[in-house]
């Protein structure tokens, strides 16, 4: 009967312990430790057995004698009330061996300290928390509310457990699931954060060293982004995949590459989700502080591309960039330098109309000198402009040169530009053999200027010296023929009119 009575104690030992519920998955969240000092008991006043006979919970053990001793109080049940400072007020009721703590036992902090009001339910050994066991923090405490249950080891968390975070805090809701070693998280375990943190909702699933996660990993936010691969001080760090969740504007984007700190890192691709404006867009290069950096391949789904370096996500330094199909720049292709995203530098433009342009840009213009050459496809096929730009067009100095298609064919001008026209001193020399040396405004001749007809003119040896006006001899000026007339005085729309200024009338 007494060894039946025995085997009947343990399985209801056993099945307190089974009550103890372990879930294995992964976490993140604050670490706490629980020391539970071994207590000598020949420095402390014990209380009496509590007035109620009735045990918390049932034990195969005897009751311990009344009177506290070390070599008496073993392998016994027992309830005793701590008196004196610092520990005034706790209590234990539970098993002991050598008068300690050891076996299945209860322990209730009610001192005026920083445990006011935890409690310790579970599994001892020599006077610590060891084997299965539930914390419970007091309202009192930094962590009130909250509760741990699972391993325990010299009076840390150690082995499989859950932390439930209950305080009225920003951590409230939160809960780690897992292994635990030294009363910090280590292994395998689940963070789940609660509805009041910045992070709500978001879950990590992982290797845990030292309460950090390290190693592999998995996290998914509230909004449903989701990061597989390695970790490292709380971070993916090494190499990971990233998939942007439902609420994001990048939604169903992924990345699949390096990382460090948390960014991506190194070498790897990004691929744009399909309900985003770049949908199908793909970059395939090196990465720095999570943005494309130092060189990089990005390729739209339309066909545009672009190959070369990359400085905080966009072009900078040499490039090739090609626009696809569905572009006002479709067909386009420039290779050049690139600053901040922007042509800026020395370039080579060629047009899909087989237009080109080599030379100098600045914030995606053509600025400085710069040859354009009109392509076979143009309106101005065979033409050809050499000489100085400002934001984009013709300014300064320039040469341009009349293609065989023009009905201006082997025309020269040679000369200053303001806006795409010639403006100012210049030189045009007609594929006649004419020359005109002068004045230019708005395009045409304007102000003082030579005109010399050439030999293949049927003026040929005629000359005129003096104002114009709208492209025509307009004002004081003087005409010298071949034959040796001469004609010095007021023109009005290239004829003479007469020598000397009218009288007035």
């Amino acid at each position: 009967m007494l060894y039946r009575n025995f085997i009947i104690n343990k399985m209801l030992r056993n099945l307190f312990l089974l009550s103890i519920t372990f879930l294995f998955l992964s976490g993140c969240g604050t670490t706490v430790k629980i020391n539970s000092s071994k207590l000598d008991f020949e420095q402390v006043n014990l209380g009496s057995k509590s007035k109620s006979e009735k045990k918390v919970f049932k034990s195969y053990l005897p009751d311990c004698p009344k009177e506290y001793n070390k070599r008496t109080w073993t392998d016994c049940y027992g309830i005793r009330i701590f008196k004196v400072s610092p520990v005034t007020g706790d209590s234990y009721e539970g098993e002991w061996k050598n008068g300690l703590f050891n076996g299945l036992g209860i322990f209730y902090y009610r001192a005026n300290n920083k445990f006011k009001g935890d409690r310790y339910e579970g599994e001892w050994k020599q006077g610590r928390f060891n084997g299965v066991g539930t914390y419970f923090y007091g309202a009192d405490t930094k962590f009130k509310g909250d509760k741990y249950i699972g391993e325990w080891r010299d009076g840390l968390f150690d082995g499989r457990g859950t932390y439930y975070h209950l305080a009225q805090n920003e951590l409230i809701g939160s809960t780690y699931v897992g292994q635990l070693k030294r009363g910090l998280k280590n292994g395998i375990g689940e963070y789940t954060f609660g509805p009041r943190s910045k992070y709500s909702g978001d879950k990590y699933q992982g290797d845990w060293v030292l309460g950090r996660k390290e190693g592999s990993g998995r996290y998914t936010s509230g909004s449903g982004d989701i990061y597989k691969g390695t970790v490292l001080n709380d971070k993916p760090h090494g190499k990971g995949e990233f998939v942007y969740g439902p609420q994001s504007i990048l939604a169903g984007s992924t990345y699949v590459g390096g990382y460090k700190d948390g960014k991506f890192n190194g070498y790897g691709i990004f691929t744009f989700g399909p309900n985003t404006v770049s949908a199908g867009d793909k970059y395939d290069g090196q990465w720095i502080g999570g943005k494309p950096n130092v060189k990089g391949k990005y390729i739209s789904i339309n066909g545009t591309t672009y190959v070369g370096e990359i400085k905080d996500g966009k072009p900078h330094g040499r490039g090739k960039y090609k626009w696809g199909s569905g572009s006002q720049f479709s067909g386009d292709t420039y290779v050049g330098q690139f600053v901040n995203g922007r042509k800026t530098g020395r370039g080579s433009y060629k047009y899909a109309n087989g237009d080109s342009y080599t030379g100098w840009f600045l914030n995606g213009k053509k600025h400085g000198i710069g040859k354009y050459m009109f392509g076979s496809r143009s309106k101005f096929s065979g033409d050809v402009y050499e000489g100085e730009y400002e934001n984009d067009k013709y300014s300064g100095k320039g040469k341009y040169i009349f293609g065989s298609k023009s009905r201006f064919a082997g025309d020269v001008y040679h000369g200053e530009w303001e806006n795409m026209r010639p403006n100012g001193l210049g030189k045009y020399s007609y594929s006649n053999g004419n020359v005109y040396v002068g004045r230019f405004h708005k395009g045409r001749k304007n102000g003082l200027g030579t005109f010399t007809w050439g030999v293949k003119s049927r003026f040929s040896g005629n000359k005129y010296f003096g104002e114009w006006k709208n492209d025509r001899k307009n004002g004081q000026g003087k005409q010298t023929y071949k034959n040796g007339k001469i004609e010095e005085g007021i023109w009005v729309n290239n004829r003479f009119k007469y020598s000397r200024q009218p009288p007035t009338p």
